[in-house]
């Protein structure tokens, strides 16, 4: 008497064919799993990966309006310039970005270009976030490199 047959082979039973890269009948998951190649699998998982994460870091580049209105009521409205006692934000100026200190004075990145912060900018407050925030105009023309106020992260 024979054993009974079934239409799936056991796993370590492979088709030349495929040589150590298909999935065999026995691994099926769904209708076309029996011909995905596994090589292809970590590009496949790196393309999800891909997808998955974000495209735009303009927020931590210090591009113009880009955050400002999850931060303007609460926060940015508040800031003041120590030059003209006026407003530092015209409800677009303000916006996450990122910081450093190069030598004897801080940098922060506006517009994606890292310029360099005049004392005065400098605010003496925390954001509420602990992060960098900078309120200056588009970095074109006249403009370009002016910074009317900056938040600075807490020192480490």
């Amino acid at each position: 008497m024979n054993a009974p047959t079934s239409p799936l082979r056991p796993i370590s039973v492979r088709s030349p064919s495929c040589a150590n890269s298909c999935l065999q009948a026995s691994d099926r998951r769904g209708p076309s799993a029996k011909h995905f190649p596994i090589k292809h699998l970590p590009a496949l998982l790196c393309v999800i990966v891909l997808l998955i994460l974000p495209g735009d870091s303009s927020g931590q580049e210090g591009r113009h309006g880009v955050g400002h209105e999850s931060w303007h009521e609460n926060f940015y409205s508040t800031l003041v310039r120590k030059d003209t006692k006026t407003s530092c934000c015209n409800m677009s100026d303000c916006r996450p970005t990122e910081s450093r200190m190069v030598d004897d004075h801080y940098e922060v990145k506006v517009d994606g270009a890292w310029v360099s912060v005049p004392k005065e900018a400098i605010q003496n407050i925390s954001a509420p976030d602990g992060g960098a925030h900078v309120c200056a105009p588009p970095q074109v023309g006249a403009t370009k490199g002016k910074v009317y106020c900056v938040v600075l992260p807490p020192e480490t």
